[in-house]
């Protein structure tokens, strides 16, 4: 979970500029800065769910609390920019952060699963 405190606390100290982050990320990525921007929320927000989904392991719904908590906090974090100036809340963005949530809770379960089901496929071979 600290690695997911982390990740909000980062996302809100960077949110809380007046600069804007399209201004910061102008110069790195010139033609691609909407596109690096936009990426960064699906991996943050994954890496978030992700987080939040690890902490709480094998419990009921871990998954749907992982996603849910990572949308949250993106609606949270748009709703904070109304109150900076220069920065605009967009609901675009809350989708974005819901997707990389949802993707990378997938891609997750996946592994998991797969892993799984490879450890008792060997665990079978042995008998």
């Amino acid at each position: 979970m600290i690695i997911a405190i982390s990740l909000c606390t980062m996302i809100f100290y960077l949110t809380s500029s007046s600069h804007g982050t399209f201004i910061a990320t102008e110069h790195m990525f010139h033609k691609y800065n909407v596109f690096a921007r936009k990426s960064a929320h699906i991996l943050i927000f994954g890496l978030i769910a992700v987080a939040v989904q690890r902490t709480l392991k094998e419990k009921k719904f871990s998954y749907l609390i992982a996603w849910i908590f990572a949308t949250t906090y993106g609606a949270f974090d748009e709703f904070h920019q109304m109150f900076v100036p220069n920065r605009t809340p967009l609901l675009s963005d809350v989708g974005l952060d819901s997707t990389g949530a949802l993707i990378a809770l997938v891609i997750l379960f996946l592994m998991l699963n797969s892993f799984r089901c490879k450890e008792l496929t060997f665990s079978k071979d042995q008998l």
